[in-house]
């Protein structure tokens, strides 16, 4: 006689206490397979909050890097402001090798442009880690109009710094171009 046609087992419903052993054993697997489920679901959860927790840490490294950065780099002008004019008044500096200034300025923009370096890889490849990530670049090219000791030392030692940093000095030197033909000087 089969298990079909028995009226009794038809009735029965799969739940722990049922008399039929596979009923009871499919009860289990059924409450093992929807507890597994919670804890994927659970474990999904965890993963998708720690990776924002991760991203958040990441954001904050890269803005605490870059404030250190800066602040050191804003630190060197209030100490000599002496140098300020050549980064940011466009005033030309006369190399001479005697004159300790010429290396100090000299000294100076390369420490500029390192900061900068950083500052153009930052922009580009943590670009979602910043509100405005094109501030940077903008501080870039107005640091590059405003200070022709910028430009000579980045095209007397091109190959020290990124393709990045090159392009954005290519292109503040097309706006200066644009500004000479439109008779706007840089400083005013």
């Amino acid at each position: 006689m089969s298990s079909d046609n028995d009226p009794k087992v038809a009735s029965e419903k799969i739940r722990p206490t049922t008399q039929d052993l596979d009923l009871r054993y499919k009860f289990w697997q059924l409450v093992a397979t929807y507890a597994s489920l919670v804890v994927a679901i659970l474990g999904i959860w965890y993963v998708v909050r720690s990776l924002d927790n991760n991203t958040k840490s990441v954001r904050n490294g890269v803005q605490q890097n870059m404030l250190g950065l800066v602040t050191n780099l804003d630190k060197v002008f209030v100490d000599k402001p002496e140098l300020f004019p050549y980064f940011n008044r466009c005033q030309e500096l006369k190399l001479d090798p005697n004159d300790p200034k010429s290396d100090q300025v000299i000294a100076a923009a390369i420490q500029v442009l390192d900061v900068f370096d950083i500052a153009a890889g930052q922009s580009t490849r943590f670009r979602d880690q910043w509100e405005e990530p094109e501030a940077w670049d903008n501080w870039i090219k107005d640091q590059f109009t405003h200070g022709p000791i910028l430009r000579k030392v980045l095209h007397d030692h091109k190959n020290w710094y990124s393709k990045g940093l090159n392009n954005r000095l290519d292109e503040a030197e097309k706006e200066l171009v644009k500004m000479a033909q439109e008779n706007k000087p840089p400083c005013s």
